[in-house]
This record gives structure tokens, sequence and C-alpha cells, in this order.
């Protein structure tokens, strides 16, 4: 058994330039198997919410069968956490691939409602700054 962490929220807030704060934070944790710790989170929620009225909920985690399992529980979207994607990003690509998708999340990155990838920025940064160059 390993600790499991949940978070649940409704959103983001903008608190400065840049900086969000997530809106109605709840989180629960527990040293349990997967099934448990949905179930338990689940029953936490519904006195919170009307869970049938939610209309999008997203998971987002490391990859593990447990939190995609969540996802199907709730009939919502899995998605991999930040982390862990650039981490499978950097095994799965070229340096140089890896460099615009770094890029990427540094002049666009997650914001709410999505990632955004703004290629045209990159393709106007000098030339010290391109994304063959941002990992030597």
């Amino acid at each position: 058994m390993e600790v499991k962490v949940g978070i649940a929220y409704e959103g983001w807030e903008v608190v400065g330039q840049d900086r969000y704060r997530l809106k109605e934070k709840m989180t629960y944790a527990g040293i349990m198997d997967g099934e448990k710790f949905w179930d338990t989170l689940s029953l936490r929620l519904a006195k919170r919410y009307d869970l049938a009225q939610i209309g999008q909920i997203i998971v987002g985690g490391d990859g593990a069968d447990w939190v995609k399992k969540g996802a199907e529980m709730f009939g919502g979207v899995y998605q991999l956490d930040r982390f862990h994607l650039l981490r499978a990003l950097r095994r799965g690509l070229s340096e140089e691939a890896v460099g615009a998708s770094i890029l990427g999340l540094h002049f666009g990155g997650f914001r709410p409602g999505g990632w955004s990838f703004p290629l045209g920025r990159i393709r106007q940064e000098p030339e010290e700054n391109k994304p063959g160059r941002l990992l030597n």
C-alpha cells in the first residue's frame, strides 16, 4: 500500500500576473488501496456536491492504473500531470522536440481551460533561446 492523495477543486482564480489559486479546494489523503481511496473520496465529494450535476471531471495523475480507474468511476477524463508529462516527453522525443515543449510550457504553459503551445512565440525567439539550445 502507498499514500494516496486527492485534491478536488472548482477551477482557478487569478491572484496575480500568471498566478492562480484553486477555488473551493478540498483535500483527502490516506494509506489504502486505490478502490477504497476512490470509494471514500467519492462519498466525501457527494456530501459537498451533486455529482450528477457536475459538467466536467478531470482526474490528473502519474499514469498509475488506480488513478485512471478513478477517472472512469466518475465518468471523467484522465490527464497525465505536468511532471510525468515532461518526463514522458524527455524519454520519447528528441532533445529539440523536448526543448520546444518546455519552451511552450514556459511561455504558454498550463492555463485554466487547458494547455497552450505558442509556436509563433517560439519562432520569434532569439537564436540562443531556440528549442534545440534550451537543454544544452
